[in-house]
């Protein structure tokens, strides 16, 4: 009797975990969404790399500096089924590109968080995570 107990407590437990999706970090809405915020924040980080060349003396001869950020390997940090939120992760990688031949890159984890509010699901980024990337550039 104690072991049917037991494992019905186990079942109970394990459904309920199919209520968040586990995909949610990588589903392509995700990933729209994640771009958009990257993208919104391209005009703040601009400035931080023009601070980082001003900084380590790096000479911008002719030419703009041109800015490429890449997002990639997506993964699940932390779900919470109760709220249907997610905690999640993606490598963001920088290269910015100057006098048409020389390039400098970086790249870290940026954490975001997925969470349902009142009008759909919101995504968020946390900014934090941003200038030591911009910061580790070689």
């Amino acid at each position: 009797m104690k072991k049917m107990i037991a494992v019905a407590g186990i079942l109970v437990a394990l459904a309920g975990c199919d209520k968040v999706d586990k995909n949610i970090c990588w589903s392509p809405e995700t990933k729209t969404s994640v771009d958009a915020l990257v993208d919104a924040q391209g005009k703040d980080i601009k400035p931080m790399i023009q601070s980082y060349f001003d900084l380590r003396g790096v000479e911008v001869f002719f030419g703009p500096v041109n800015v490429n950020l890449k997002k990639t390997d997506f993964s699940l940090e932390k779900i919470d089924s109760e709220t249907g939120s997610a905690d999640c992760s993606f490598a963001l990688g920088v290269e910015a590109k100057y006098n048409a031949s020389a390039a400098l890159t970086g790249s870290g984890r940026v954490r975001f968080s997925s969470r349902i509010g009142e009008h759909g699901r919101y995504i968020t980024i946390s900014k934090s995570d941003i200038p030591p990337v911009i910061a580790a550039m070689k």
